[in-house]
């Protein structure tokens, strides 16, 4: 059977030294009845460089060996998923997202992995009313372009002039992105379009690797790629669901972390305007762009999403950004097993279930 699906696309990546990690991962050992019921060990691994970002891994494992294997599935995983989803650089493995943009205007030749990403690009364009859009490349390389002169020459920085802005969004329509997944291709319809898929490849690519390491045998451990969290069964050290704090938006020292979640299997991702964002004349500019002002943002501080997987989550957390509190609630309602908090201006706001993840202690 043919899929096919029209989509547009925006693509955020950040270079990592500007990477803030929204996540700390709390685990609250207890060797005593842990380590010596189960005969377990938490390893723990560092990666920097895909996706920008640092990745950070606590793994529950028997033995170096399997530690060791796990490990060598992340480091491979993200790193060919970062090659796979990168538009500013082509892939030393062939076809990528940068290929697709260069090519727009007729079919490409791609991977089942890179149609699995567009084609839920375009799902989860519809899902969320559009406030979600990997179509709207062409006006997220404005901006793009804006905050990196502004970081990088503070006396040339300068915000897209809004007439620009109405010409590049005339060539963000989701219904221009055709991917046949039978063929194995994608096409831009429109050859002055691009994608950028920000807002999901993350996600999308940490529980693709969650899954793999699962089906690997690992039962117990957290990935934390530059703050998109999925956790993989309970904390099986301490018999637990994993603890993950919550990081102030305001990055104040005095209160790091706004709060504390438990899960177990589940994904936390957090959206915020304290990333990759930039200053013109005093004003914060956020890295989240509203489809209907093609301007930053500006509802919320940060959106935390808890959803049962890591591409939900990251994409989610993200529409969340683009609406008010009231109709977030209302669009939660569409994604089960999803809950939300929302901060604005130091206020912080629940869903109905986000209290049931709550640690019993806040401190």
């Amino acid at each position: 059977m043919t899929a096919k699906a029209r989509s547009q696309a925006g693509n955020k990546q950040l270079p990592w030294r500007m990477a803030a990690i929204i996540f700390v991962v709390l685990i609250l050992l207890d060797l005593s009845s842990g380590c010596g019921r189960f005969l377990l060990k938490r390893y723990e691994l560092y990666v920097t460089g895909p996706f920008d970002t640092v990745t950070t891994a606590l793994i529950v494992a028997d033995s170096q060996e399997n530690f060791d294997h796990y490990r060598d599935i992340i480091e491979s995983e993200l790193w060919r998923y970062h090659h796979l989803y990168n538009i500013y650089n082509d892939s030393p493995d062939g076809t990528n997202l940068k290929t697709v943009n260069d090519r727009a205007g007729g079919p490409v030749d791609c991977s089942a992995e890179l149609c699995d990403l567009v084609v839920y690009g375009v799902d989860v364009y519809d899902r969320t009313a559009g406030r979600v859009n990997i179509a709207m490349g062409s006006v997220l390389k404005l901006w793009h372009d804006a905050r990196m002169t502004a970081n990088l020459s503070p006396d040339e920085a300068h915000l897209p002039e809004q007439e620009v802005l109405a010409k590049a969004a005339a060539h963000i329509s989701i219904r221009d992105v055709i991917v046949d997944c039978e063929a194995g291709t994608v096409e831009l319809s429109d050859p002055a379009m691009s994608l950028d898929v920000g807002a999901i490849a993350k996600g999308f690519a940490v529980e693709r690797i969650a899954v793999k390491l699962e089906a690997e045998g690992l039962c117990s451990g957290v990935l934390d790629v530059g703050g998109n969290v999925r956790s993989i069964g309970l904390n099986q050290v301490t018999g637990k669901p994993w603890r993950i704090g919550i990081r102030n938006p305001d990055n104040s020292p005095a209160v790091e972390l706004l709060d504390k979640v438990n899960v177990t299997g589940q994904s936390v991702v957090t959206s915020g305007n304290y990333e990759r964002s930039f200053k013109f004349n005093g004003i914060l500019h956020s890295h989240i762009i509203d489809p209907d002002t093609l301007c930053p943002a500006n509802f919320h501080d940060a959106v935390t999403v808890i959803a049962p997987d890591s591409a939900t989550a990251d994409s989610l957390s993200t529409a969340l950004m683009l609406m008010s509190v009231d109709d977030g609630n209302e669009l939660l309602k569409a994604f089960q097993g999803c809950e939300a908090m929302w901060v604005t201006d130091g206020d912080c706001q629940v869903s109905s279930g986000f209290r049931v993840h709550r640690t019993k202690s806040q401190g």
